[in-house]
C-alpha cells in the first residue's frame, strides 16, 4: 500500500491514468510491490487499479487501518503533478475559433437583416458605432393620438395633434420629426407636410394666435417614450383623416 508521505527522490516513478478523466500520474515505485493495489483520482475520485481499471461500485474504504478494506491513498498525496493529457482540452481553442468565424461570416451575410434590428443599431451605438437613425427606430401609441379642433380669440381654426411616440433602439435619440398628410372622405391626399415635434405650448398662447414653440429637440431615452402637443394650422376644411408617420432622411 502506498505511503501517505511524498516520494522520495530515489524512487523511480511509474505512470498510471485514470480511467474516468484520462489524469496522467506518476506514482513511487514502491506502490506496486503491494498485491493489486487500488488508487483515487484526485481530480474526480474514481477508483481504479494498478492496469487503470475502474474498480466497478467505488467500493467504500474505511479509514481504520485494521480492516478488512484500508484507504487507497488519495494520488493527491503522493504524485509528482497530476499531467492532463487529453486530446479534448487541446482541441478546445480551435473549435472556439471555428465557431468565431462561422458566426462572423454569418454576421457579414446578413448584415442588412442585423441592422434593420432597433435593438442591435442600438447596442451598436451604446458602442460608439455612428449610424444614421432610421423612421423604424421610432413607433406610434395608437391610443394616445387624439386631434382636437380650437377657435382662436380672432376666429381662425386650428388643429392641436396630441400624442407619444417611443423610442424603440437601446440609445437615447432626439425625437423625429413627423411627416403628415390629411386626406379627404374618399382617401385622397389634400396636404402633406413635415412639422417638428415642438415644445408643449400653453393653451393660452395657443388661443391668441402666438408664434409657435421651438422644437424639442431633449433626447428621448432608450426604450423610452415622449409625450407631445404640437398646433397645426392651415389644415384644409374637407380633411378627414390624418395619416402620421417619423419623417428621417
Amino acid at each position: 500500500m502506498l505511503a501517505r508521505e511524498p516520494p522520495t527522490a530515489s524512487l523511480v516513478a511509474m505512470r498510471v491514468r485514470c480511467p474516468a478523466c484520462g489524469t496522467v500520474y506518476h506514482v513511487p515505485e514502491g506502490a506496486w510491490e503491494e498485491e493489486d493495489p487500488m488508487f483515487v483520482c484526485a481530480r474526480c475520485d474514481q477508483t481504479f487499479d494498478r492496469h487503470g481499471r475502474e474498480v466497478n461500485g467505488n467500493p467504500v474504504f474505511h479509514e481504520d487501518a485494521s480492516s478488512d478494506f484500508p484507504v487507497p491513498p488519495a494520488l493527491d498525496s503522493v504524485i509528482e503533478g497530476p499531467v492532463h493529457d487529453r486530446p479534448n482540452a487541446r482541441l478546445a481553442p480551435w473549435l472556439a475559433l471555428v465557431l468565431l468565424l462561422v458566426a462572423a461570416v454569418g454576421v457579414h451575410v446578413h448584415h442588412s437583416e442585423w441592422l434593420a434590428r432597433p435593438e442591435v443599431r442600438g447596442v451598436l451605438m451604446q458602442a460608439g458605432v455612428s449610424l444614421p437613425v432610421r423612421a423604424e427606430d421610432w413607433a406610434f401609441l395608437p391610443a394616445a393620438m387624439h386631434i382636437h379642433r380650437l377657435r382662436r380669440r380672432d376666429g381662425s381654426t386650428v388643429l392641436t395633434l396630441e400624442g407619444a411616440v417611443h423610442n424603440r433602439l437601446w440609445h437615447p435619440a432626439p425625437p423625429p420629426k413627423l411627416r403628415l398628410r390629411f386626406l379627404d372622405e374618399s382617401g385622397a391626399p389634400l396636404a402633406a407636410w413635415i412639422a417638428p415635434i415642438t415644445k408643449t405650448p400653453r393653451l393660452d398662447a395657443i388661443l391668441a394666435g402666438s408664434a409657435p414653440p421651438p422644437p424639442d429637440t431633449t433626447p428621448v431615452p432608450a426604450g423610452g417614450w415622449k409625450s407631445f402637443l404640437i398646433v397645426l394650422e392651415g389644415v384644409p376644411e374637407a380633411a378627414r383623416t390624418l395619416d402620421i408617420a417619423p419623417a428621417i432622411r
